[in-house]
């Protein structure tokens, strides 16, 4: 599960006289530099703008991909130029991280990422190793279904906390709020994945890792979930950062963790626990199997128009299990039709929405897609996921 993976949960994360007024005025302007006031102190931040809201506040982009939010007593000045700023070096922001985070962290970076770990190099090369193998295999996925991915803005970031505990504190206070079962996660605000690593719970204490003994470990049942859910979160940070979705755009979370869903299942015969994109997602499946004798009038309906079912703790598990199934479902039987509306999702700008009539715009924005008449497609839907016995 994700935290912060949609702009929901990003309102309600931050105090109410920090949030943008959704009405926006201008977007996707440029500036070299913001000079603002926070606790006390004065501080200049070169970035993007990219919301000014009716009352002034401001969701600019920070050179090394994070997002910040200022009340207009915080700004200071600004000065608006038609030039971007350079993003920070891998180098760069992995010092920075290194300011960052507790004492005892390493940097270790691939092509794309930057892996900041506490725990043994062999543990982390495995996660960059991963995160690349992911990186090329989800362009060449979308590539062959005329889906055009871009290159990050950004080196990607993941962290790798060294045990559960040290996990939970950063937790704490990067999202300010417990972690519960969450196991990792991707943080639209800070553009990172966070994690600990998570074969500290199948080796012995003080156990050394090498490269064999994580190969050992992943070829294990008791992996599966560990590669799973290290790959649905690096799927999330691929789709806000190569052209897929605009962070704190309007996000419906059938689509985004379906994706991620669709996605992640691993390979524990691979050396890497992971191989190939698409397969059926034997996590999901069974539980979606389960409930269509007692799936709802509406059902599909509701699933697409709101995301009231996954961030209920009581039908969380029942709509991740759909949004696996629909996904599943429109990429294998109408991937024209899907790569149409994933293209149109990508030109939402963030906040550039109205909270009263999402339900409704979600609805529509899905049969100009998908078709009218929902009813024939449920059917469509339900009948290709029975056959897959």
């Amino acid at each position: 599960m994700t935290a912060l993976f949609n702009w929901l949960h990003f309102v309600k994360s931050v105090p109410a006289t920090t949030c943008l007024l959704l009405v926006v005025l201008s977007s996707l302007s440029t500036a070299d530099e913001v000079v603002f006031v926070r606790d006390g102190a004065e501080s200049t931040l070169a970035c993007e703008i990219l919301v000014i809201a009716q009352n002034d506040e401001m969701l600019v982009r920070a050179t090394d991909g994070r997002l910040w939010v200022f009340t207009p007593e915080e700004i200071v000045s600004f000065s608006d130029t038609d030039e971007v700023p350079d993003p920070m070096r891998a180098s760069d922001i992995g010092d920075m991280l290194l300011e960052e985070l507790p004492e005892g962290f390493r940097i270790y970076k691939t092509d794309s990422f930057v892996v900041a770990y506490q725990t043994e190099r062999t543990y982390a090369r495995w996660v960059g190793g991963l995160y690349e193998k992911v990186f090329r295999n989800f362009e060449k996925f979308w590539d062959e279904n005329d889906l055009e991915l871009t290159d990050p803005d950004f080196p990607l970031v993941a962290i790798v906390f060294a045990t559960r505990e040290q996990y939970l504190q950063y937790v704490q206070q990067d999202l300010n709020a417990a972690a519960g079962t969450m196991v990792a996660y991707y943080n639209q605000i800070n553009n990172r994945v966070v994690m600990y690593d998570l074969t500290s719970d199948l080796v012995g204490a003080g156990q050394q890792l090498s490269a064999r003994r994580v190969a050992d470990i992943l070829s294990t049942d008791a992996a599966v979930p560990l590669v799973s859910t290290i790959v649905h979160e690096g799927i999330h940070q691929q789709i806000f950062n190569r052209g897929m979705q605009q962070r704190l755009a309007d996000a419906p979370l059938w689509l985004h963790e379906g994706l991620a869903l669709f996605f992640e299942p691993p390979d524990p015969g691979s050396g890497r626990g992971w191989n190939q994109m698409g397969h059926i997602n034997m996590l999901r499946y069974p539980g979606f199997m389960r409930t269509i004798s007692t799936r709802a009038p509406g059902a599909l309906e509701q699933l697409v128009a709101t995301d009231e079912l996954f961030l209920n703790g009581e039908t969380a598990v029942e709509a991740y299990s759909h949004a696996w199934a629909l996904n599943y479902f429109l990429i294998n039987e109408h991937p024209e039709k899907m790569v149409s509306y994933i293209k149109y999702m990508a030109r939402k700008e963030p906040f550039d929405f109205d909270a009263e009539t999402l339900a409704e715009t979600r609805l529509r924005e899905f049969k100009q897609h998908f078709g009218e008449d929902l009813g024939m497609l449920d059917r469509e839907f339900i009948a290709f996921m029975r056959a897959l016995n």
